[in-house]
């Protein structure tokens, strides 16, 4: 819906989080250059009508354009008659975009305001050819290989939630490789992911808590889950660090890693204090020994509940900063 001045106003609301910040993510793109201000505002947590007016109303003294993004202020207690007056008089250098996680009161003034000023956009989960369509898309992109019948099974089973099909997709390659994804590899990682439980190891290893690290391991075997998955998650999250250590290593922008490494921002928020604390050649050694384990397990030199011990073990050891580790 196009608004009086649709061109630098921007209103993106809805629950389906990975188009949404997709949508922000192009919208933002024209405007890392070098020459722009980019200012963030959290409406919800803190409304400030001097700091709101002060980012609509100047740039900066270097820059010749201005992003201002604020997000929850349909929950906010800013004054719609306020706001209006503000909006229909700012600099046509300044673009603004007002986003919200949820679906705004169609009622409250603030969103009738808006949705009249704005070029407005609705992000809620998509179901059927919508849904394919966009997963087709997102599948391409990462050039997974994956088989005839294996990629509508996987598109049905995630159907509306990006971030599950994305999240999916990179544990298929890392548990594939370079072979063709079929479904019965779909099924040892779409049903129950723990995702969530390997977080919580990792955070206990990194701690040093390797007796809570352990404790975890061992209710996800007494809750009979897939060794396969339990091995895909955790090499998930170390790649991920991986690729969130990388990106620092070249200079990216703290909020730019989501965008950049294609991650959930989710995990990047839940990796960034480990990436501060190692090396990349650390990083790296890590992943190669989750390798190392995962070739060793697929080639029956060690069985695959005991070789997740001793990848345990010996990440516990290389995060307590020792050298040595136990050798296949």
């Amino acid at each position: 819906m196009k608004g009086l001045m649709a061109g630098n106003l921007f209103f993106l609301f809805g629950t389906d989080s990975y188009r949404l910040w997709h949508r922000l993510v192009e919208i933002k793109q024209p405007f890392i250059d070098g020459r722009t201000d980019i200012i963030n505002i959290d409406a919800q947590e803190q409304w400030r009508t001097e700091a709101v007016n002060s980012a609509l109303v100047s740039v900066g003294l270097f820059a010749t354009k201005r992003l201002v993004i604020i997000r929850g202020i349909c929950k906010s207690t800013a004054d719609a008659d306020w706001l209006k007056a503000r909006l229909k008089n700012i600099d046509p250098a300044t673009t603004v975009v007002f986003v919200e996680s949820s679906q705004p009161d169609k009622r409250s003034k603030l969103y009738k305001m808006l949705a009249k000023l704005c070029q407005t956009e609705v992000f809620e989960p998509l179901k059927g050819a919508d849904w394919r369509r966009v997963a087709e898309s997102i599948i391409t992109a990462t050039g997974t290989r994956i088989g005839y019948n294996a990629k509508p099974y996987l598109i049905t089973a995630t159907e509306g939630d990006g971030w599950l099909l994305t999240n999916i997709i990179d544990q298929l390659q890392l548990y594939c490789g370079a072979r063709l994804i079929e479904q019965s590899d779909i099924d040892l990682f779409i049903h129950r992911q723990p995702g969530g439980n390997s977080f919580q190891m990792l955070d206990a290893i990194a701690q040093n808590r390797t007796g809570t690290a352990y404790r975890q391991l061992q209710d996800l075997w007494r809750s009979k889950e897939d060794p396969v998955k339990v091995l895909g998650a955790i090499g998930f999250q170390y790649r991920s660090l991986a690729l969130i250590k990388a990106a620092q290593d070249d200079g990216i922008a703290q909020n730019e890693l989501a965008r950049r490494t294609a991650l959930h921002p989710f995990v990047v928020s839940k990796l960034l204090s480990l990436s501060r604390k190692y090396s990349w050649e650390w990083v790296s050694s890590v992943y190669s020994e989750i390798a190392k384990i995962d070739e060793g397990i697929k080639r029956g030199k060690i069985e695959a509940e005991a070789g997740i011990e001793l990848l345990m073990y010996n990440l516990s050891k290389r995060h307590a900063n020792e050298i040595e580790t136990v050798m296949l």
